[in-house]
Formats: structure tokens, C-alpha cells, sequence
């Protein structure tokens, strides 16, 4: 049994909400908004990904990260992070969400999900299977949003499309 919301708090203060608007809450429909009833926030991991010897680009990462959970009301939680190619760190952080660590992997741009655009293409389908909602905090592509999704579908669907010529 969901607890349905009455007000939504955003930056002009609380605001009433309608009713399609309390079901869009408690469906999750509406993407990093806190609702006034003491429930919990989202609770957000961080994915970093660094070529080797660049260990510079990772506080900017962090700081990104912070920042996003910030304007969202997300808890901001651990991270985890790849040094070079591959998806090791990706399925980790992937099963730390299906276990119920954390509600949502955030990366602060597309770039950090693969060097390559196939590897891009393989991340979000890893995701997407998973069932992991995946937030790309510059690009504002978020996964738990109706758009957002539809957005990331198309990208796999067009990465399939490119792929099989």
C-alpha cells in the first residue's frame, strides 16, 4: 500500500498536487521530487570511468554527482569506478541496484559510459535488461522518466539498427 503524497516541495516552495500528479509520484513518474511525508530519498551511486593516468577527471565527477543528488533531493551515496575499457565496474555497479543498495547509477556524462559508442550502446542495454534506472546528469537523461526512457530505448534501438548493417 502506497502512502499518497499531498504537496510537492520544489524550488517556489510546496505546492498542491492534483490527483494525476499524486499517482505520477508514487509511480516514480516524476523524477527526483520529494514529497512532504518524511519518506525516504532516492538513494543514488556514482559511476566514474578514467583512462589510465587521468586521475585528475574523478573530483569533477564526484562534484557532479553531488550536485545532481542535490537539485534532486537524492541521497547522494558511494560510487564506483572503471580505469579503462571494459564493463567490470558497470555490472557491479548495476548489481548493487538490483540488490537493493541503491535506487539509481549516475554518471555525469554519456562519455563515461564507454569509449566507444558500441560500448555506450552495450551499457544502456546492460541497464535497460538489468532494470537499473541510470541518470546522465549534463545530458539530463534520466531513465526513471517517461521521456527519458523513450530516449534511451531509441538509442538502443538505433546502436541495434547501426550495428546490423
Amino acid at each position: 500500500m502506497a502512502i499518497m503524497p499531498d504537496r510537492l516541495i520544489s524550488g517556489d516552495g510546496e505546492v498542491e498536487l492534483s490527483v494525476a500528479e499524486k499517482v505520477a509520484v508514487v509511480l516514480g513518474a516524476l523524477p527526483g521530487t520529494r514529497v512532504h511525508r518524511g519518506e525516504v530519498p532516492v538513494r543514488a551511486a556514482l559511476f566514474t570511468r578514467q583512462a589510465s593516468g587521468s586521475a585528475a577527471e574523478v573530483p569533477g565527477q564526484h562534484a557532479a554527482f553531488r550536485a545532481a543528488c542535490e537539485v534532486r533531493g537524492w541521497s547522494a551515496g558511494g560510487s564506483v569506478g572503471q580505469i579503462g575499457g571494459g564493463f567490470r565496474a558497470w555490472q557491479a555497479v548495476l548489481r548493487l541496484v538490483q540488490r537493493g543498495r541503491y535506487d539509481v547509477v549516475v554518471v555525469d556524462t554519456w562519455d563515461r559510459l564507454s569509449a566507444t559508442e558500441a560500448g555506450k550502446i552495450h551499457a544502456l542495454r546492460m541497464a535497460r535488461r538489468a532494470g537499473v534506472r541510470l541518470l546522465i546528469s549534463e545530458e539530463g537523461i534520466d531513465s526513471g522518466d517517461p521521456i527519458g526512457l523513450a530516449l534511451v530505448d531509441s538509442l538502443i534501438s538505433a546502436g541495434a539498427a547501426v550495428a546490423s548493417r
